[in-house]
C-alpha cells in the first residue's frame, strides 16, 4: 500500500495544527489568567473557522467555547483576523453570496466588512461588538507562521455588560501581546507587531 499526496498532505495538515495548539497553550493560559476571560485559538477550516483551542478562567460567568465548533469568518473577530491577511479573491471565495445576520448587528454586506479588515491589518486587532451572539463581545489578533503567512486568529471572548472601555482597551494590549509570542513560538521573525505594541 502507497499513501496518496492528498493523505501525506492531510496528515501534515493535522501535525502543524498540532503542533500550533501544543506551542501556543502556555500563552492562550497566560493571557487567560491576566484577562479572566475565555481565550479562543481559532484557524481557517474551508468555508469556515475551526476553534482548535480554548482556556477557560476560574470565575463565576463566562462564556464556554467547545473546541471543535466550526463558527463563521465575518461575524468573529479571529476569523477577521484570519481573513485581514487573505488576498480579497480568497475572502470572497469562502465566503457565503449572502452574509447569515446572526444578531442585528451582524454585517452582511462584503463592502461594509473590508474596511474592517483594513483596520485590522494596521492596528493587528479584531473585533466582534455583539455580531456572533447577543451580549458577547470578542477581540482578536492574528497569528503569523515562520513563513510570515497567516496562520490563526486568537483573543478573548468576553460578557459585554462586564467589559468597559478601560478594560477592553488593557485587554487588546493583552491579546496584541499573547498573538506575538505565539507567532514567534511558531517561527515568526517579522515586524508586524513592533509598532503596535506598548511598552
Amino acid at each position: 500500500y502507497q499513501l496518496s499526496t492528498r493523505v501525506f498532505s492531510l496528515g501534515m495538515s493535522l501535525y502543524t495544527r498540532f503542533e500550533l495548539r501544543q506551542r501556543a497553550r502556555p500563552h492562550l493560559e497566560w493571557l487567560c489568567r491576566e484577562t479572566e476571560e475565555t481565550v479562543q485559538l481559532q484557524v481557517p477550516h474551508g468555508e469556515k473557522v475551526l476553534v482548535l483551542d480554548t482556556v477557560s478562567p476560574e470565575v463565576s460567568f463566562y462564556l464556554r467555547v467547545v473546541p471543535g465548533s466550526q463558527v463563521y469568518y465575518h461575524p468573529n473577530a479571529y476569523g477577521k483576523a484570519i481573513m485581514a491577511f487573505m488576498p480579497e479573491e480568497e475572502i470572497k471565495a469562502i465566503l457565503p453570496p449572502k452574509l447569515p445576520a446572526l444578531t442585528p448587528r451582524t454585517i452582511t454586506l462584503l463592502r461594509e466588512l473590508l474596511p474592517q479588515l483594513e483596520e485590522t491589518r494596521r492596528t493587528g486587532l479584531a473585533y466582534d461588538n455583539e455580531e456572533y451572539t447577543s451580549g458577547i463581545v470578542c477581540i482578536g489578533s492574528p497569528v503569523f507562521d515562520v513563513q510570515g503567512k497567516i496562520a490563526a486568529g486568537l483573543g478573548i471572548t468576553a460578557i459585554a455588560s462586564l467589559l468597559d472601555e478601560k478594560q477592553k482597551t488593557a485587554f487588546a494590549q493583552l491579546v496584541l501581546e499573547c498573538a506575538f509570542k505565539v507567532s514567534k513560538a511558531i517561527g515568526y521573525s517579522g515586524d508586524f507587531f513592533r509598532n503596535k505594541l506598548k511598552k
